[in-house]
């Protein structure tokens, strides 16, 4: 029976092509619980990931059969991850990395793999819901006032022309936009792909996306400075040294800017400089966090002390983001509404105009 009625994603499976044509962030956690299950238990990974791309969808299901085969040639875990970008996001890479390196078997990507609060994750569902609609909604609309200015406008144009009346302003000005705006139009759309295809299609892209973001999004690179805290409190809670876990952070952190800074604290701390100074004077923690966190050293609780400073960071960043949400909704809808009144004025008003004209 379910071969006579094929849903519709069956319809658009083909291989590798199915649906979707990325890794969402379930999959990339799923995988990485997979992997922690079989290091904890001690079981032959290939086999699993073999079993468990037949259950997977979409270039998911490729990806995984990949890294099956470079596990399978000798590569080692984390070097097989990263020869397939996307099964693992950078987060999950570098959590890896840190329990292959730091010997802390799976503390690491269990840390990775904590659930965030459901209130947090409401407010991050409710801006990106506001974005994926605004970033749905607004193409359309540009689409329809392009037609409008292509096809509408000029047989207004010309009903204007035969019954000798004269032009609203508002038409004029509608008209004189389009054909000021089209070259340029045309070749924001052309750079706007190419720039699309170039950062998301390819792995210089990855790494320039990387990089912008830590860059210019001050909160993306607060999130990620406390991935490093929760990252060295798992190695000092499982009593690893911390030049250690810093020395492992500076060379496979996804960051360029980040491991650029943990490299010059690396180096510091071999010159004997004490390491939160050191990370305070690099700005990867306050002046405020690294007295926290050398007395907390002092009374032999720094890994409790990093986790109090991740979650403190993590909850400033999400109420940022909520506070976003609730402002950012509403400012879309705003704009949606004045490209809507706009196409609405330049269509009705001359129709209007031209009525009370002739009456």
């Amino acid at each position: 029976m379910i071969s006579w009625f094929p849903t519709f994603r069956r319809w658009c499976s083909f291989g590798t092509l199915s649906w979707p044509w990325y890794t969402t962030p379930v999959q990339q956690q799923s995988l990485l619980r997979l992997i922690a299950v079989a290091t904890e238990e001690n079981l032959p990974l290939v086999p699993l990931l073999e079993q468990w791309a037949q259950d997977e969808s979409g270039v998911q299901r490729l990806r995984v059969r990949r890294l099956a085969d470079y596990i399978r040639e000798g590569a080692a875990l984390a070097d097989a991850v990263e020869r397939v970008p996307g099964a693992l996001s950078d987060e999950h890479l570098l959590a890896l990395r840190l329990d292959a390196q730091s010997g802390t078997r799976t503390k690491a990507m269990r840390e990775a793999l904590r659930e965030v609060p459901a209130s947090i994750l409401a407010s991050k569902l409710r801006l990106q819901r506001s974005l994926i609609y605004f970033a749905v909604a607004f193409p359309l609309a540009l689409l329809l006032l392009q037609f409008s200015h292509l096809f509408i406008l000029p047989k207004l144009q010309k009903i204007f022309a035969d019954f000798g009346a004269t032009q609203p302003p508002l038409l004029q000005f509608s008209n004189n936009l389009l054909a000021t705006l089209i070259p340029y139009q045309i070749i924001g759309g052309v750079l706007a792909l190419v720039v699309s295809i170039g950062l998301f299609g390819t792995q210089y892209g990855r790494r320039m996306r990387r990089w912008i973001a830590g860059r210019v999004f001050s909160s993306v690179r607060t999130l990620r400075l406390a991935d490093v805290l929760q990252q060295m409190s798992v190695a000092v809670g499982e009593g690893r040294p911390i030049p250690g876990a810093v020395s492992t952070l500076a060379r496979y952190h996804f960051d360029p800017t980040i491991r650029h800074e943990l490299l010059v604290v690396r180096n510091e701390i071999e010159q004997g400089v004490p390491v939160w100074r050191s990370m305070a004077e690099a700005g990867l923690i306050s002046q405020a966090e690294a007295k926290v966190l050398q007395v907390a050293g002092e009374q032999g609780s720094p890994a409790w002390a990093m986790q109090q400073l991740v979650s403190v960071r993590r909850l400033r960043i999400w109420r940022q983001f909520e506070r976003l949400g609730e402002f950012i909704s509403p400012a879309l809808v705003l704009l949606l509404a004045i490209l809507v009144i706009y196409q609405a004025c330049s269509v009705f008003l001359p129709l209007i105009k031209l009525m009370e004209g002739l009456l």
